[in-house]
């Protein structure tokens, strides 16, 4: 097997005395493709690329970061905050709150002094997962809002109620108040407790 130098002066000879190799065999031997088939297979490797092993290796290099970048940020994007899973206004309010007839049980005021209940079945609240809240309060019955974040409670002070006059007044009164000025709910079992800056009131099933 020749050296390449050595094929390379056999197709490419230059006459003596001339720098030029010669037109005959300059014809004849031009093109990559022509050289080719005329240069030994040892001599062909030789016009390779000297770039096209970095190319390859560049671009299998960028496809890889690709993919990566493409993972993390899908990870990212699944990821969720912890605030987001905290519970919002009405629609997201704990079943056990909602669908059922709290009836009132017992009133503390705000000076701990405790008032009796006349009757607690006519001393009642009701919310629904859509953040509404039906209250009767004795003969007069109210509608309005409310939203829920966790244990935090806020009830819309704009409270629709009948003016009917109760036997039980002013107690009917100040009971509705006491519910809508709400701040804060705890729910232990089948007991519901309403927190506001008037006392506390405490409902059973």
């Amino acid at each position: 097997m020749r050296p390449f130098s050595e094929a390379r002066s056999r197709h490419f000879d230059t006459p003596r005395g001339s720098s030029r190799p010669d037109v005959a065999n300059r014809k004849r031997y031009r093109g990559n493709s022509l050289i080719r088939r005329s240069l030994p297979r040892h001599a062909v490797c030789c016009f390779r690329p000297q770039g096209a092993r970095v190319i390859r290796t560049f671009s299998s290099s960028l496809s890889g970061l690709l993919v990566a970048a493409t993972v993390l940020s899908a990870c990212s994007a699944s990821t969720t905050s912890p605030s987001s899973a905290t519970a919002s206004a009405g629609p997201s309010a704990p079943a056990a709150l909602t669908g059922t007839v709290w009836q009132l049980q017992s009133f503390k005021r705000s000076d701990s002094t405790s008032v009796p209940v006349p009757d607690p079945a006519k001393f009642t609240v009701q919310f629904t997962t859509d953040g509404k809240m039906s209250i009767r309060a004795d003969c007069n019955r109210c509608s309005g809002s409310y939203s829920l974040t966790g244990t935090s409670f806020t009830a819309n002070p704009a409270v629709a109620c009948t003016r009917a006059a109760c036997s039980s007044a002013p107690f009917d009164q100040d009971y509705v108040n006491a519910l809508v000025d709400t701040t804060v709910v705890r729910l232990n079992g089948g007991t519901l407790e309403c927190v506001s800056r008037r006392g506390t009131l405490v409902f059973a099933q």
